[in-house]
């Protein structure tokens, strides 16, 4: 049990960490 709730938190910090540099990207391409 503990070990699939790591790995769902583990997913969802990983797709918010995609998001801040899909974002940080497009900032720097209208640059």
């Amino acid at each position: 049990m503990q070990k699939i709730g790591l790995t769902h938190t583990h997913l969802e910090t990983h797709t918010h960490t995609n998001l801040l540099v899909l974002i940080l990207t497009v900032k720097v391409t209208n640059d």
